[in-house]
């Protein structure tokens, strides 16, 4: 197969590619760290509870899943040269066993414990197979991720380059995953189950996920000095106060006001406020941070081909 010159159709299929990968990932970890934990503490609503888990993830999950195998085959076909062509069948071969747990296996272990009830065993085997063929051949599809945006980006100085990749990479993974699945699993749970429920999702492992997705803030700083030449520093400095914003209600109010009192008390009334102000206050501006870091790697993509032509 020839190499096609860097072109903009190149440029999206690549930047298309990292965010639904990184996307995906963030979405099965997500369920496997926080959301799998708490199927065994539900017992007042728990048909209502695993439809609502249901009805969120199969959307998500099939067409990120899907997205991500056709992106995967694309990226074959339009690559850079910097891309080569073993590692591209390596990352459609990581990408099709983790779609296809995901569509084959896990998805109708959901279903079943959704339908026959909670069952240790089914549960074990869900928490197997999403370990073993979903999350770790997607991890490795992340790790090739890295390498192949490090050679991408071989013509920005190493400190800039790895700024720039960690800052892009996070970004993506930390998908505001809470306002479109988590937090809509808090409607459907009674009273009884509250306490346990709270203590099944908010172990040590959410507060490490909860500082990386907060680690582009820290990134933005050397960003200023130390992003690629293509970037503009006010795309840096939108970027940096959306997510000072998000940062500050996080702490001041979300965390404080309404996750602090939850945690403690059941409040139907605080979990619509949680719902409805994360989405405003939080969801939304989550949305504008993915389109800046999405527009920064367009930028650096326009601009080597610009200097390649």
């Amino acid at each position: 197969m020839n190499h096609e010159p860097l072109n903009l159709k190149i440029i999206g299929v690549i930047t298309a590619y990292f965010l639904v990968s990184l996307y995906y990932f963030g979405i099965i970890t997500s369920n496997y760290l926080i959301i799998y934990p708490s199927f065994s503490q539900i017992h007042e609503h728990y048909d209502a509870y695993m439809g609502v888990f249901n009805a969120s993830v199969r959307i998500l999950i099939i067409y990120s899943s899907v997205a991500l195998l056709l992106l995967s085959v694309l990226l074959l076909w339009f690559r850079p040269n910097t891309f080569p062509k073993p590692a591209m069948w390596a990352i459609i071969c990581l990408s099709a066993i983790s779609v296809c747990a995901t569509l084959f296996f896990i998805m109708p272990i959901q279903l079943s414990l959704w339908i026959n009830g909670f069952n240790v065993a089914i549960y074990g085997r869900l928490m197997d197979i999403s370990l073993y063929f979903q999350i770790i051949p997607s991890f490795l599809q992340v790790l090739m991720g890295f390498w192949l945006l490090n050679r991408y980006l071989s013509d920005i100085k190493v400190v800039s380059r790895w700024v720039f990749i960690l800052f892009f990479s996070i970004t993506f993974w930390t998908g505001n995953y809470d306002a479109l699945v988590n937090f809509s699993l808090y409607t459907t749970v009674g009273a009884k189950d509250w306490l346990a429920f709270r203590e099944a999702i908010v172990p040590t492992k959410f507060f490490f996920l909860l500082i990386v997705a907060f680690t582009p803030m820290l990134l933005t700083i050397p960003m200023f000095w130390l992003r690629p030449k293509s970037v503009p520093k006010l795309f840096v400095g939108i970027y940096g106060l959306t997510i000072f914003w998000i940062f500050f209600i996080t702490f001041i109010y979300i965390a404080k006001d309404l996750q602090g009192y939850l945690s403690h008390d059941y409040s139907r009334a605080k979990i619509e406020e949680l719902i409805n102000s994360d989405f405003e206050y939080r969801g939304l501006p989550a949305m504008v941070l993915t389109l800046i870091a999405a527009w920064m790697f367009l930028k650096i993509g326009q601009h080597k081909m610009k200097v390649g032509n």
